[in-house]
């Protein structure tokens, strides 16, 4: 099960075309982005492992929440040891 947390989202519908946009805090596109709270600059490169581990990966917790949540809810996952 693949889960990704974005910090913004948006979508435009229009008579000529459509799009959309996702970002994310942690998205290595942000490592140049200036914030309010500063940019330590380091972000999980792309492609950069199935998925980074804490303290890189600050959303394993949350993840791993939604995983046990649909599991209980009886749902099966690909390659899931149980």
């Amino acid at each position: 099960m693949n889960s990704f947390i974005f910090d913004n989202v948006t979508v435009s519908s229009g008579m000529n075309g459509c799009s959309y946009e996702v970002d994310a805090y942690e998205g290595a596109w942000n490592s140049g982005k200036g914030y309010e709270e500063g940019n330590k600059g380091h972000r999980p490169g792309i492609k950069g492992g199935y998925f980074p581990v804490p303290p890189v990966d600050s959303q394993q917790d949350i993840r791993t929440a939604m995983s046990v949540a649909c599991e209980q809810l009886g749902l099966k996952f690909e390659g899931a040891s149980s």
